[in-house]
């Protein structure tokens, strides 16, 4: 597989997780406590 090929297909999969993150905090209620978790862990 062409390296363009495979760096477009994690940047879409990359992409994609971004989105669907963004639909369930729209729409499922969320503790702010596992929302701070979740961002903690992401920041190192």
């Amino acid at each position: 597989m062409p390296v363009w090929l495979q760096a477009g297909f994690w940047g879409w999969v990359a992409g994609s997780a971004l989105l669907l993150g963004a639909a369930v905090g729209y729409f499922a209620r969320v503790p702010q406590r596992l929302i701070a978790a979740i961002m903690a862990f992401g920041s190192g």
